[in-house]
C-alpha cells in the first residue's frame, strides 16, 4: 500500500472515532471511545512518510494537526461534563426541570381538589354526628363535676380539715454578739466530779515518774557508792606469770 492510502485510511478512522465521541457527547452511547481513541493516535503518530515523497509529508502533517486539534476538544467537553457546565447537559436538564414543574403544577391542582371534596365530606359526617347526639337526648347543662385524685367514683369527696393550722415555733433572730450552741457547750465550765475523773484517767495512761531522794544534811557522811553493775559479754581472763628470770632494767645495770 501507498503511502498516500495509508494517509486516506487513517483519516478515515479518525472521522469514524470523531463520530463516536459525538454520540456519546450526545448521550446516544453509554461508554467512552478511550480504546479506540489511543488506537488512531498511536496509528498517526507512528507513521513515517518517505523523505522523496513530498505529498505523503504534506498529508501527514495536516493528519497530525487534525489529531491535536480533536484531542483538545474531546478534552475540553470531557472537562466540562465532569464539572457540570456543558451546554448541552445544561440544556437537557432546563427542559427536564421544566417539564417536571408543569406536571408538579397539574398534580397539585388536582390534590387540591380532592383533598377539598375530602374535608368537605369529614365535615358533613361530623356535623351529621352531632345533631344525632342532639336529638337522642336532652342537653347537657354544664361540664361534669372535678373529683379529687384517687377518690372512687360515686363516693363523696373527704370534708376539709377544721381549725387552725399548727405551725411550728419561730426561731429567734441571731444576734452579732450570739455565739453558736456548739462554741457555748465548749465554754460552759466542767463540774468537779468530772475534772477529778479526767485526772485520773490521765494518771491511769502515764507511767509512774520515780520519786527524788530526800536532801542530805549538812556534814553526813557520805554514803557508800552502789556497787557497778556486772559487764556485759565475757569477762577477761587474768595476766599469765611469766616464767625465768626477769630482764633487768638500765637503772639496775
Amino acid at each position: 500500500m501507498k503511502p498516500v492510502e495509508e494517509l486516506d485510511a487513517l483519516h478515515a478512522r479518525l472521522e469514524e472515532v470523531r463520530r463516536e465521541f459525538e454520540r456519546y457527547f450526545l448521550g446516544l452511547e453509554r461508554r467512552l471511545p478511550a480504546k479506540q481513541r489511543d488506537e488512531i493516535g498511536r496509528d498517526i503518530r507512528r507513521f513515517r512518510a518517505p523523505r522523496k515523497d513530498t505529498v505523503a509529508r504534506f498529508k501527514h502533517a495536516n493528519l497530525m494537526q487534525r489529531l491535536m486539534t480533536v484531542e483538545r476538544y474531546w478534552d475540553r467537553i470531557l472537562r466540562q461534563i465532569e464539572e457540570g457546565t456543558y451546554e448541552r447537559d445544561l440544556k437537557k436538564a432546563d427542559r427536564h426541570q421544566a417539564e417536571r414543574q408543569r406536571q408538579a403544577e397539574g398534580g397539585d391542582a388536582e390534590t387540591q381538589r380532592a383533598a377539598t371534596a375530602k374535608a368537605r365530606e369529614v365535615g358533613d359526617e361530623a356535623a351529621a354526628f352531632l345533631a344525632s347526639l342532639g336529638a337522642g337526648g336532652p342537653p347537657s347543662k354544664g361540664p361534669p363535676p372535678v373529683t379529687l385524685r384517687g377518690t372512687p367514683v360515686g363516693e363523696p369527696p373527704p370534708a376539709p380539715l377544721r381549725g387552725p393550722l399548727v405551725s411550728a415555733p419561730a426561731r429567734p433572730a441571731r444576734r452579732p454578739g450570739d455565739q453558736p450552741a456548739a462554741s457555748r457547750l465548749r465554754s460552759a465550765p466542767m463540774s468537779a466530779r468530772r475534772l477529778h475523773r479526767r485526772a485520773a484517767r490521765r494518771s491511769a495512761r502515764r507511767p509512774a515518774r520515780p520519786c527524788r531522794p530526800p536532801a542530805r544534811p549538812a556534814g553526813a557522811p557520805t554514803p557508800p557508792a552502789p556497787p557497778a553493775p556486772p559487764m556485759r559479754g565475757t569477762p577477761k581472763a587474768p595476766p599469765i606469770p611469766m616464767r625465768g628470770r626477769p630482764l633487768r632494767t638500765e637503772d639496775e645495770q
